[in-house]
């Protein structure tokens, strides 16, 4: 083999694997540019305690088109709930903060939160987690109930609802112990691992509904879920691909035989 022959098979190997390159670079810039669908459901989220009707969380939505929660508080029956900071985004994720102190009675809690998504079909990759603490302020025991059970956080992709299968949040309890004592609560994650299909879903939402033991009891915790799509090269750039590969196979083949 010539010089100049080596040096084309080199070229078309490099050609092959500079087009693949920029294909998957234009296929992610595309991912990155901020989501806005006319027709789909809008996001939403909202809080109840006691089964009380849903208290509206304000929204706002940021340059990049996710939808944020920032410094919420509300009270109801002496109890207090805050948010301290969320977003919601369709890239597809969820991901929250939240503090509960729970006055009085026994009470129960629960935080919904929905956004719309870009479509995501399958093949899917989900994951969901769930950490933070208690604090048993008075002393006489503390638990913490998800509601109906048995994991607090539930995750779904929507339409129709359905569940992703990386519910996290198992029940809590400890005894007696001096008024104050704190206690860790996870972190608990479930996935990555492969999610539901075959969609396309255009809908992402996490709820977290639990009863605390009352007596000013209280617990901070931070929730997250996602939902993304494994992408398929496209068939062009696999083609380039396998071509330049081809290329340097047979100039490594005809290289050895030139040596023999």
């Amino acid at each position: 083999m010539t010089v100049k022959e080596r040096m084309a098979i080199r070229k078309i190997f490099i050609l092959a694997i500079a087009v693949s390159i920029i294909i998957f670079g234009l296929s992610a810039q595309a991912l990155a540019v901020p989501f806005t669908c006319v027709e789909c459901p809008p996001p939403n989220a909202f809080v109840q305690i006691d089964g009380s009707d849903p208290i509206n969380v304000p929204l706002t939505q940021n340059t990049l088109g996710q939808f944020l929660i920032s410094n919420f508080r509300t009270e109801l029956n002496g109890n207090v709930v805050t948010i301290p900071e969320a977003t919601l985004s369709p890239d597809p994720s969820i991901a929250y903060a939240f503090g509960v102190v729970d006055f009085g009675a026994p009470s129960i809690f629960g935080f919904f939160f929905f956004t719309p998504i870009a479509p995501t079909g399958a093949p899917n990759v989900v994951f969901a987690s769930l950490a933070g603490g208690f604090i048993d302020v008075d002393g006489l025991g503390y638990s913490f109930t998800p509601v109906p059970g048995p994991l607090a956080q539930v995750s779904e992709v929507h339409f129709p609802a359905t569940n992703m299968g990386v519910d996290v949040g198992p029940a809590f309890a400890a005894g007696a112990a001096p008024p104050g004592t704190p206690y860790v609560y996870g972190p608990f994650t479930d996935g990555p691992q492969p999610g539901p299909g075959p969609g396309p879903w255009t809908g992402l939402s996490t709820s977290l509904v639990f009863s605390l033991a009352g007596g000013g009891d209280t617990a901070a915790l931070t929730g997250f879920a996602s939902i993304e799509e494994v992408l398929v090269p496209e068939p062009s750039a696999l083609l380039l691909l396998g071509s330049g590969l081809a290329g340097l196979a047979l100039f490594g083949r005809k290289r050895r035989s030139t040596k023999q």
